[in-house]
């Protein structure tokens, strides 16, 4: 059964990376929503509620991991029967996993891509990591003159950030980090671009704080016409 293997699998750490484990999770619940037979409602909720404490008591301080699940079961808030229930699980699930594999892409679709794929927030994240380290910024390290970096990932610059902060003998201790634009509305996908940024910079969910804000209609933000994004990072030198 995929929900015990996966379990095991997320136990033993052979799934690594918050956004890895988070989307594995929320498969296996809806493996075992889809494969559950049986046909009273209150009986179908119990079922999925052990089978959720089954996947969150593998790794309790793996953040991603209850949150994800979390998301899922709030599908069994309200419901009327099996298939209802099972139905609303299962595009709970999807949803996430959408979200989860598309949040890095939803943002720059919106932001300027003059630079490597254009998602702002990475940028203002690695702006962040860089300057705090006193090691220059986005410009320095990926000039958008070389070719190299046209079209490149952001999530691959900011790994090379992390990697060029940790090299220089400090490491990432938190990040607050927000995006502000009128649409998409981002808040029903913080967990997710969580999931996404502590994969993508090797570090901790719970170290990360991520804020979707809208400027209510005022200036280029508040238009539609632009997005910001603004990251801090703390530091801390390595021993």
């Amino acid at each position: 059964m995929l929900l015990s293997e996966t379990a095991e699998s997320i136990k033993k750490m052979e799934i690594r990376g918050a956004g890895r484990i988070a989307r594995a999770a929320v498969e296996a619940l809806a493996d075992y929503a889809r494969n559950l037979d049986v046909c009273d409602p209150e009986i179908f909720k119990r079922e999925m509620q052990r089978a959720a404490a089954t996947l969150t008591d593998t790794r309790p301080t793996a953040v991603s991991l209850p949150n994800a699940v979390r998301y899922v079961m709030r599908a069994l808030d309200s419901f009327e029967s099996v298939p209802a229930a099972r139905d609303a699980v299962l595009a709970r699930a999807a949803e996430f996993i959408d979200h989860s594999e598309h949040a890095v892409e939803w943002i720059a679709e919106i932001g300027a891509r003059h630079i490597s794929d254009g998602d702002v927030l990475l940028h203002a994240v690695i702006d962040a990591l860089l300057g705090a380290a006193a090691l220059g910024d986005i410009g320095s390290h990926f000039p958008p003159s070389d070719e190299r970096w046209r079209g490149a990932d952001s999530r691959e610059l900011a790994r090379r950030a992390a990697f060029l902060v940790r090299e220089a003998g400090y490491e990432p201790g938190n990040l607050d980090c927000t995006v502000v634009l009128e649409r998409p509305r981002l808040g029903p996908h913080r967990e997710a671009i969580l999931a996404s940024l502590a994969e993508t910079l090797g570090m901790p969910p719970s170290s990360i704080s991520f804020k979707a804000k809208t400027s209510e209609g005022v200036d280029a933000a508040g238009e539609g016409r632009a997005v910001e994004a603004r990251a801090v990072v703390l530091l801390s030198r390595r021993d």
